[in-house]
């Protein structure tokens, strides 16, 4: 059923992609992979709240799967619900230790809703150059050095110093 859902979403279906999922989804439930694509034939047929329940369902059965996070995030920032897109994030922090892409990925939902003190908050989890991130996220650019010791805006950071920082691309 699951590979008949695929199909039918290639095919432009999705009301056909639905049925095989939930097919596929009575057999075997809350699979992370399936889960995904189920989500988005839920969504093109404007069954929204199903596919949220069903991505909250996956991820309670599969924490670390990062891609269902980011759907559901995504369909809550896409429908200005940013409380519940937020929970998500710190959700999704929580349940997979200390991975430095999902707390920088918190921190940039922070800085689009305007939350500069959570986003601080959040950086200080981080185990990488604190100043290297602040000064990225707050002003927006990107950061490319070979050389932090010789960078003048860097070299005196005791955070750079003291982890050992040589270069950095951020």
């Amino acid at each position: 059923h699951r590979i008949m859902g695929q199909l039918a979403l290639l095919r432009k279906d999705p009301a056909t992609a639905v049925k095989e999922f939930e097919s596929a989804e009575r057999i075997k439930p809350a699979q992370p992979e399936i889960a995904l694509t189920h989500f988005q034939a839920l969504a093109a047929v404007g069954r929204d709240t199903d596919a949220e329940e069903l991505a909250v369902r996956a991820i309670a059965k599969n924490k670390t799967f990062g891609p269902l996070y980011d759907l559901l995030y995504l369909q809550y920032a896409r429908k200005n619900k940013l409380k519940e897109a937020e929970s998500v994030l710190l959700d999704k922090v929580a349940n997979n230790g200390k991975n430095a892409t999902y707390q920088l990925q918190l921190a940039g939902h922070y800085i689009l809703t305007n939350q500069r003190p959570k986003m601080e908050e959040s950086i200080d989890q981080l185990t990488i150059s604190r100043t290297i991130t602040r000064k990225v996220m707050s002003e927006r650019v990107s950061l490319l050095s070979q050389d932090v010791s010789a960078d003048e805006a860097l070299k005196d950071a005791k955070s750079i110093v003291t982890q050992g920082v040589r270069s950095t691309i951020c």
